[in-house]
């Protein structure tokens, strides 16, 4: 049984996901598919447009609780952001420290912003609609993210986690769709829905994903993956079903 991650995180933050265990995330699906990693090495890469960005940026100039937040490596930049609130509320920013005026012009593979309130008084759908109009190049997600719930520009439009591992699953493994089974909890996890049936949501999932999913199984809190992962590993050995694919 082949495994790999795929994720809006960046690389290097999977390390401390897997417990310091490199060979469990070596081939991974990172940034909403826009990097692309195989036995470590960078094998595909998609960088979001720098224009586009700076226009999500000014789109929220006039929204006190929301900006632009880009990363490059391992640094956290606040777009445009006043260096009062970044200290005051370093959470709003994940925690990073810089401010630059407008978005630096370098490769960026990473961009979201906190869901400011007039987000939430919107609705998930309007929020996402009012998103897209400055910049229809990108795709936007709401992340359902307990700690900080944002919205995130990850990827170009027309890129996401499904082209990731389609280009993984024919360039490594050699699978078929349906040899192919996927968990995740956001609604950029429902992308695979067109290209993979076996398809699994997390209870703690969005209700998009959750009614996009084949199979579902318990809280990601709870290592439901993880359990499930071992009851396909059992089950491939004995020719039976995984329990949670029974129903």
């Amino acid at each position: 049984m082949c495994f790999a991650p795929a994720t809006g995180r960046i690389f290097a933050d999977l390390g401390w996901m897997f417990d310091g265990d490199e060979k469990a995330c070596s081939t991974a699906v990172t940034s909403n598919g826009q990097l692309i990693y195989l036995d470590g090495r960078l094998v595909h890469s998609v960088s979001l447009d720098t224009s586009a960005l700076q226009r999500v940026a000014d789109s929220v100039s006039d929204a006190p609780d929301a900006f632009l937040v880009v990363e490059y490596g391992k640094e956290k930049y606040a777009v445009d952001a006043p260096r009062a609130t970044i200290l005051a509320h370093p959470e709003l920013f994940w925690h990073g420290t810089s401010s630059p005026r407008g978005c630096p012009e370098q490769p960026c593979f990473k961009g979201q912003r906190p869901r400011a309130k007039q987000d939430m008084d919107r609705g998930e759908e309007r929020s996402r609609e009012c998103s897209r109009r400055p910049a229809h190049e990108l795709s936007f997600c709401l992340s359902p993210c307990t700690g900080l719930p944002h919205i995130e520009l990850s990827r170009p439009a027309g890129w996401d986690k499904a082209a990731g591992r389609r280009l993984r699953r024919h360039g490594s493994f050699g699978l078929s769709p349906e040899e192919v089974c996927c968990f995740g909890d956001a609604d950029n996890d429902g992308c695979p829905a067109r290209a993979l049936s076996q398809l699994v949501a997390v209870a703690n999932a969005t209700q998009q994903h959750l009614g996009r999913a084949r199979w579902h199984v318990g809280p990601a809190c709870r290592d439901s993956v993880a359990d499930a992962l071992t009851e396909i590993a059992r089950a491939a050995r004995t020719g039976d079903m995984p329990s949670f694919m029974r129903g």
